[in-house]
C-alpha cells in the first residue's frame, strides 16, 4: 500500500528473476526455494546463492520538488554463521559468526545502501520517467575451498576460503556448515531532511551443509541445502538496520575443540563414529 513522506505520496511495483531467468515476475517472490550452485573454478569448490535479483518501480504524487528524494535498497544481515569441522588430534573446528544484526555491504560501500547503483545505492528522481526504477542484483558467495594443500585457513574478503588439507598433514576438513538471514529494504531518503524512511521489504535466507572428501577431493550436499525467496531466516526481527559497521566488520573467527557426541548429525554417519 502506498506511503506518505513529508507531503508526497510514494507507491511501488515489484519484479523479481531468480536463477537464470530471463523474464521478469511480477510482484515479490514468496517461499521459492532455489538449490545452493555449486562450482569448481582453478582448484576451488564454492558454494553460492543461485542469482537473486529484485527490480521495484517506485512513483510519487506531490506538488513538491520531487528531486529532493532518492529511492535504493539496504540489506540487513540478521543472523550469519559458518563453520568447518577438521579431524584432528586436536578435533578441532572454526566459527566464524555476525554477533549482530548489521547491514550489508563491502569496505567501500556508504550505510546503509547496498552496493553500487546498479545494485541499489540510492538513485535520483527520472524527471523524463517520472519515477524511481531501483535493482538489486546479489549471488552471495558464502565457502570456498581450496583443493591445494598450501593453501592456508583465512577469512577472505570474498567469502571463507580453507584448506581441505592431507591426512599426512594430521588435520583434515571433513564437514562445513552454515546458514545467512537476510532481509532487503526498499527505502527513500530524503536528502534535504537527511532521514530515510522504508517502504517495503523482502526476506530472504541461505542454508547449507557439505561432506568432504579430502582423499578424493569431493564433495556431497546435505539436502536442504539452498537459497528460500519471500521467507524469514534466523533472527529476523522486522527492523532494518541502516547504521553502524557493516556485517563484514563485525565477523569475527574462532577456534574451537569438539568431541564426536556434539557433532552434527550429519558428520557423525559420515565419520562412521559410534557415539
Amino acid at each position: 500500500m502506498p506511503k506518505v513522506v513529508n507531503d508526497v505520496t510514494f507507491d511501488w511495483e515489484w519484479q523479481h528473476m531468480l536463477c537464470q531467468a530471463k523474464e521478469k515476475t511480477p510482484g515479490k517472490p514468496v517461499g521459492q526455494y532455489l538449490a545452493p550452485a555449486v562450482t569448481y573454478e582453478n582448484g576451488y569448490y564454492g558454494v553460492a546463492s543461485e542469482n537473486v535479483k529484485f527490480i521495484a518501480t517506485v512513483t510519487a504524487t506531490s506538488s513538491s520538488n520531487l528531486s529532493r528524494y532518492q529511492v535504493g535498497f539496504s540489506q540487513t544481515v540478521y543472523s550469519s554463521n559458518r563453520a568447518c569441522f577438521y579431524f584432528s588430534s586436536q578435533r578441532t573446528k572454526t566459527v566464524e559468526i555476525l554477533p549482530q544484526p548489521a547491514w550489508d555491504g563491502d569496505e567501500d560501500d556508504t550505510a546503509p545502501w547496498y552496493g553500487s547503483a546498479q545494485e541499489g545505492s540510492p538513485i535520483d528522481y527520472d524527471e523524463d520517467d517520472n519515477q524511481w526504477m531501483v535493482i538489486l542484483d546479489d549471488s552471495p558467495v558464502f565457502m570456498h575451498l581450496s583443493v591445494s594443500p598450501k593453501a592456508e585457513l583465512r577469512n577472505a574478503h570474498f567469502g571463507w576460503e580453507t584448506d581441505p588439507r592431507s591426512i599426512s598433514e594430521g588435520k583434515t576438513l571433513f564437514y562445513i556448515e552454515g546458514h545467512d538471514s537476510f532481509t532487503t529494504f526498499l527505502c527513500v531518503y530524503d536528502t534535504e531532511a537527511k532521514s530515510i524512511t522504508v517502504l517495503d521489504y523482502v526476506p530472504w535466507y541461505v542454508t547449507y551443509g557439505q561432506f568432504i572428501d579430502p582423499v578424493r577431493k569431493q564433495w556431497k550436499t546435505v539436502p536442504g541445502s539452498g537459497t528460500v525467496v519471500g521467507a524469514h531466516g534466523v533472527g529476523f526481527t522486522g527492523n532494518p538496520k541502516l547504521d553502524g559497521l557493516s556485517a563484514e566488520a563485525y565477523n569475527r573467527s574462532y577456534f574451537l575443540e569438539w568431541a564426536p557426541e556434539n557433532l552434527p548429525a550429519q558428520a557423525r554417519k559420515w565419520l562412521k563414529f559410534k557415539v
